[in-house]
């Protein structure tokens, strides 16, 4: 499904962030956060949506893996949360 393509290609995404460092990561991470945060409304919801994907990179660095059906519960559940 078109839903499926859409979380392979986020944890394709995941798995390109691992090429950063961690430092890295969190260095572009905090200076959107600053950009996101002068946007009231949107920004909350993306600052949200990036903290998620940070949080997914650190953990597919460690597992060397993602599982599909646990993350897009993740992002089901984060997006509900808006």
């Amino acid at each position: 499904s078109a839903l499926d393509g859409a979380v392979a290609i986020y944890i394709d995404n995941l798995a390109t962030g691992t090429r950063y460092t961690d430092a890295v990561i969190q260095a572009q991470f905090q200076r959107i956060k600053e950009e996101l945060n002068r946007k009231p409304v949107i920004g909350r919801s993306l600052v949200s949506r990036a903290t998620l994907f940070v949080r997914h990179i650190g953990e597919y660095r460690q597992q060397k893996r993602a599982d599909p059906e646990t993350i897009l519960k993740q992002l089901l559940a984060s997006a509900s949360q808006q």
